[in-house]
């Protein structure tokens, strides 16, 4: 069991609360950025060199059209998250599961393989699709990406949207035990 020390005032006072199993929920958000940020710029990257190329045809806007829903609201998400919490003095001293954490980053993972796996499908295929063959792909692609999508935005939702209610009797300065 590891104690972590909580200052009140100029009064120090440890709380016992175990750790283990737990993680910083700042740390988990770095993680999440890392792997959104650094998934985003290879996929935006792929389709802006295969927009030069002439992949997509005469169907660049809607290629363009189902990539950005499919990056763009999580990356706002997970940008300000890290924003807001920039701008606050008080680092937070939140704990987040590490099984939660975890489950968050290979959700968030899997979909990027997935958003890059249908981009990168079509030249496999025999006839080669380009054009209008591959924003079909893309909007195929939809049908699984659109419930995993929901399943990724809930869960960052939780790390990096939410706010950790304090329990009643508690002040609001002391860390709660996540341990419950």
């Amino acid at each position: 069991m590891t104690r972590i020390a909580v200052q009140r005032g100029s009064n120090s006072r440890a709380d016992d609360l175990d750790t283990a199993g737990f993680q910083g929920l700042d740390s988990v958000r770095t993680k999440l950025a890392v792997v959104w940020f650094s998934g985003a710029c290879l996929i935006l990257l792929l389709v802006v060199l295969q927009t030069l190329n002439g992949r997509y045809g005469d169907h660049v806007q809607e290629a363009w059209t189902w990539l950005m829903p499919n990056l763009m609201p999580t990356l706002g998400t997970i940008l300000a998250g890290l924003g807001y919490t920039a701008l606050d003095p008080h680092r937070s001293h939140a704990m987040v599961r590490s099984s939660f954490s975890l489950l968050s980053l290979w959700i968030s993972a899997f979909y990027l393989v997935l958003v890059l796996l249908t981009i990168l499908i079509a030249p496999t295929r025999p006839e080669g699709v380009t054009g209008k063959g591959a924003v079909e792909l893309m909007h195929t692609a939809n049908l699984w990406l659109g419930p995993l999508q929901g399943l990724v935005a809930t869960a960052l939702g939780v790390l990096f949207a939410s706010k950790q209610k304090r329990r009643t009797g508690k002040p609001a300065d002391e860390v709660s035990d996540a341990a419950d």
